[in-house]
């Protein structure tokens, strides 16, 4: 990996530690990063919306039609950055990333990189619902959501013992 030191996001959200990681890559390869990122996280994906991506050189040659020369060579780019992209969300997430099928647009200047996890299985869920319940004595009933890096709970409501 790059020289990036990353760390299990701890008291900060998950997706802006994706969104920080991703941009600091970009600007490491490309000289500068995007000006706008935002990572949506699903089950098994992480998705990170960025804006304004382009170089100065790049918005150049776009205005003298040389469309189709940037978009390859930010198809390069990232095929040159991967190893160092998928190894952040690895870290960042804990889970192994089995694809990653980026994209580029030149107008408006947006891009996306796209992170398939591999799935979790039903024992770890299982597993992590257990640890969850036991930490908290006196509610009856939860309802749990299983996401990327924990279960979110909610007591349903009325559910306390009495």
């Amino acid at each position: 990996m790059t020289g990036i030191t990353l760390d299990r996001p701890t008291g900060g959200s998950l997706a802006a530690s994706i969104s920080h990681a991703v941009v600091q890559i970009m600007a490491e390869y490309t000289g500068r990063g995007p000006t706008r990122a935002r990572t949506s996280i699903r089950q098994d994906s992480v998705l990170v919306l960025m804006q304004d991506t382009l170089t100065k050189a790049e918005l150049a040659l776009l205005e003298a039609g040389e469309r189709e020369f940037v978009l390859q060579s930010r198809i390069r780019f990232q095929r040159t950055m991967r190893a160092d992209l998928v190894a952040a969300v690895e870290a960042l997430t804990g889970r192994r990333v089995i694809a990653f099928p980026p994209a580029n647009h030149m107008e408006p200047n947006t891009a996306a990189e796209m992170f398939v996890l591999e799935p979790r299985t039903h024992g770890e869920y299982a597993d992590r619902v257990t640890r969850e319940m036991n930490q908290h004595e006196g509610l009856e009933a939860w309802e749990y959501t299983a996401g990327i890096d924990a279960v979110q709970r909610r007591p349903i409501i009325g559910s306390r013992k009495r």
